[in-house]
């Protein structure tokens, strides 16, 4: 009988990359482990990890992490509004890297 595994959590991905993984990817990867830490997804919330995390990757020019730590930084109890949408977190990322001159993500 075939057994299937769970699929791995970012944490693992996270945990698991290559030292020479590509600098965009890595960046991506910290985005979305600090969304973990965010959520507590495979991992105790943790919002101290979660900052540090986004800002690595805010670093390294992710979007994405500037947009949350921007979200972050104006939340008055420093605990997300989670009344703003997928979409509307993409159009403010979209806001940011064209305010930067970078091309828009396809």
């Amino acid at each position: 009988m075939l057994s299937l595994s769970p699929p791995p959590t970012f944490y693992d991905v996270y945990v698991n990359a290559h030292p020479h993984t590509h600098a965009c990817a890595y960046a991506v990867l910290q985005f979305n482990l600090a969304e973990c830490y965010r959520l507590g997804e495979g991992v105790e919330k943790d919002l101290e990890e979660m900052l540090d995390l986004y800002e690595a990757s805010a670093a390294q020019g992710f979007s994405h992490a500037k947009v949350a730590l921007e979200r972050f930084n104006k939340a008055a109890d420093d605990v997300f509004d989670k009344t703003t949408t997928v979409g509307e977190d993409m159009a403010r990322a979209a806001e940011v890297r064209a305010a930067e001159g970078l091309p828009p993500l396809s």
